[in-house]
């Protein structure tokens, strides 16, 4: 508490504690979280929280976990698939917008390997329409 008070008094940032949670590892004994839990006063994290749009734990499925990115460029897809699109524009759309939709979890997480083929997939079918 006292490192994070430095903080706040170097930053001039305060921590606000409703949108503050902390997780634990499994080997953190319950009579050692509650403690902290109390002097913080801070909820725990669950296995849904995000931090800037990704996930804070990854499970052994990260396939199942990060599946919402490949959700996303679907959603995209299906949305410029309602509109009357240009096909030079639908080409830029999946260069610029959907191409980049993965990229920020990519630069945190490894994706596994069937994720890409399926966000690639949905991309070409996007694509072969073009034609």
């Amino acid at each position: 508490m006292e490192l994070l008070a430095s903080y706040e008094h170097a930053s001039g940032q305060r921590i606000n504690k409703n949108k503050s949670s902390v997780f634990f590892s499994a080997n953190v004994i319950d009579y050692n979280r509650d403690l902290i839990f109390q002097e913080m006063q801070v909820h725990q994290a669950d296995e849904f929280t995000k931090y800037l749009g990704l996930p804070n734990i990854l499970g052994r499925n990260k396939f199942v976990i990060l599946g919402y990115l490949k959700e996303k460029v679907k959603a995209s897809i299906k949305s410029w698939n309602e509109k009357n699109i240009s096909k030079p524009s639908k080409e830029l759309l999946i260069k610029t917008v959907a191409q980049s939709l993965p990229t920020f979890a990519m630069n945190v997480f490894l994706l596994p390997l069937e994720l890409i083929r399926e966000v690639k997939r949905e991309l070409s079918k996007f694509f072969l329409e073009l034609l």
